[in-house]
């Protein structure tokens, strides 16, 4: 739920928003190209296997280090995976839910302003969405730890879909404002329940 955490998704729409009514929408770009960039340094920092800095994963505390060479364990390799009915199911529950939230963030602004709501508000309204996915990555992996990944997923569905279902005939301001609070809780949360299903997988 930490790792999925997108502080950026919640807070660049009402500063890309300001940067574009101020200076126009290449200015924009640059500034989050930009941006990428001075971030590029931050990924030398990314440790991808516990043993590649000396510790053990997870539960295997008393496995001998094997270096950054790691091997995947018996009967993990791809070909299992990709036969494997769980594995298909897996992905493809929480692809149609990340998709979700990824249709809202990309279209909620034009969609908000066909509305007759205005630029500023309905960055407002991505931004909420964002926030939410912060609250939902952290929420959904505590629900997740306690009923099992396979009920959370089940349960983030069917949110989400009555949560859509309100979308076209509500489309105010102030009703869209909790169903993009609800679609951002399930949206980014359902990263952190796919690597707990697909680890059981």
């Amino acid at each position: 739920g930490l790792l999925s955490i997108p502080l950026l998704v919640a807070l660049a729409p009402p500063m890309v928003t300001l940067l574009v009514d101020a200076y126009g929408w290449r200015v924009a770009l640059l500034a989050q190209a930009g941006l990428l960039l001075a971030m590029l340094p931050l990924l030398s920092l990314v440790v991808s296997r516990p043993e590649d800095v000396g510790q053990h994963a997870l539960g295997i505390e008393n496995a001998p280090l094997v270096g950054s060479g790691h091997a995947p364990a018996a009967g993990l390799d791809n070909g299992t995976l990709l036969r494997s009915g769980r594995f298909w199911g897996v992905l493809i529950a929480t692809g149609l839910l990340t998709t979700g939230g990824i249709v809202i963030t990309v279209h909620v602004v034009p969609f908000a302003t066909d509305q007759g709501i205005g630029s500023t508000h309905a960055a407002w309204l991505q931004s909420v969405n964002g926030f939410s996915a912060m609250g939902g990555a952290l929420l959904f992996g505590w629900v997740a730890d306690r009923i099992g990944s396979r009920q959370t997923l089940g349960l983030m569905a069917l949110l989400q879909a009555t949560l859509w279902s309100l979308l076209l005939p509500f489309a105010l301001f102030n009703v869209l404002i909790p169903v993009l609070v609800g679609i951002g809780l399930c949206s980014v949360a359902a990263h952190p329940v796919f690597a707990s299903l697909l680890s059981s997988v």
